[in-house]
Formats: structure tokens, C-alpha cells, sequence
């Protein structure tokens, strides 16, 4: 199960989105200037480990009213995702991945 021992290592809680235990979201101290929470999510794929983001960062933004509608207006998301070792994806989710 992820969650096992994460608050102990991390100091954040986990909370298992699934029976199995393979996907889960971790409640995070990161928040966006206007106070909204970033919620981290956390998936297994045999021995590979996805985090992201679930499209959270890019829907903060969409529902702010920006236009988010073409590729150059992306940009910054890509930037910042680029900048710290994250991909951008197809799905509009900051992630990455990682073996255990």
C-alpha cells in the first residue's frame, strides 16, 4: 500500500484512493498564491511510481478565467514543469515518474 509509512517519513497525511492501494493522494503544505491546496496524487505501476498532479494546477488556472486554449499560451505550465524535472502531459498533468 502507498500510504504505509508516509506520514512517518514525510509528515504528510495519505489517503488511498483505491482498495488495492495502488493510487492515493497526498495532502500537501503547497498551496497557490490565493490559498487553494495542492493536492499531490500518488499511482503504482509495478515497480514504477507516478506522481502527479490529476490536471489540479491546470484547472486552478482555466477556472481563473485564463485562456489555456492553445500551445504558447501553455507555455508557462511547461516552463515551470521543464524547470523542475516534471513533464507536462497530454492529459494537462504535471508529473513524474520514478522506479521503487
Amino acid at each position: 500500500m502507498i500510504c504505509t509509512n508516509l506520514h512517518d517519513l514525510l509528515g504528510v497525511q495519505c489517503h488511498p484512493l483505491n482498495e488495492e492501494g495502488s493510487i492515493a493522494m497526498i495532502d500537501t503544505s503547497f498551496v497557490f498564491q490565493d490559498g487553494d491546496s495542492v493536492p499531490v496524487f500518488i499511482e503504482t505501476f509495478g515497480n514504477h511510481i507516478r506522481f502527479f498532479d490529476d490536471g489540479n494546477t491546470f484547472l486552478h488556472f482555466y477556472s481563473r478565467g485564463m485562456s489555456l486554449d492553445r500551445e504558447v499560451k501553455l507555455r508557462f505550465i511547461k516552463n515551470i514543469a521543464d524547470a523542475n524535472g516534471l513533464t507536462f502531459n497530454d492529459s494537462s498533468e504535471l508529473e513524474i515518474w520514478c522506479t521503487d
